[in-house]
């Protein structure tokens, strides 16, 4: 039925804010804005995006819906990242042409969309950059700035599905693969320019 903000030690609900999540394959929720109040959800199948921002006087929680987008703005399941009042996604459902897209959390303005890189991939902000992989097995730095899309590097590191986010430690990228029939899933460890 949409967002639920639960007391950790006690489990009392704090607050809600509804969105139309039609199956379980939703990104998860996103924190950010100037204030880092502003809360940012998103599902594939149709549904779409919305953002709320949540104060709190005295002891009252408030929550008040920002912008909703019906069936645009859809992750399908990888979750987008946030830096500096910006969300930086893949979105689209079950599309390997969905685009990564760059929206404004406050107002849900859209300030570039690339399209080709899939919906089915995983994105994690690294500093300044996002390091993106795509369903077809592409690693791509791309600068996270609301100013336009900037390709810094791409290289293909593995075949088959590749639906998940990368992984980023001591200077290295690893990403993997998932088995398909006969073809055992994969993991590689590689860097780009720029990372």
């Amino acid at each position: 039925s949409g967002l639920v903000s639960v007391d950790p030690k006690t489990g009392e609900v704090l607050w809600t804010f509804a969105h139309p999540y039609s199956t379980s394959t939703a990104a998860s929720p996103v924190v950010g804005g100037k204030e880092g109040n502003i809360v940012y959800c998103s599902a594939g199948y149709q549904v779409g995006a919305a953002a709320c921002k949540v104060t709190k006087d005295g002891g009252k929680w408030n929550v008040k819906g920002l912008w909703r987008t019906a069936k645009q703005n859809m992750s399908h399941w990888s979750t987008p990242v946030t830096k500096d009042g910006y969300i930086y996604g893949l979105f689209g459902h079950n599309t390997g042409t969905g685009p990564l897209a760059c929206l404004d959390i406050e107002t849900g303005d859209v300030k570039w969309s690339q399209k080709g890189f899939g919906s089915q991939g995983g994105i994690i902000l690294l500093g300044d950059k996002l390091l993106v992989q795509t369903p077809k097995g592409d690693l791509v730095l791309v600068a996270a700035s609301p100013d336009g899309f900037k390709e810094l590097d791409r290289k293909n590191v593995l075949q088959g599905k590749n639906w998940t986010a990368p992984s980023y430690a001591d200077g290295m990228i690893f990403a993997r693969n998932s088995s398909q029939g006969e073809a055992k899933g994969e993991v590689v460890c590689t860097k780009l320019q720029g990372n």
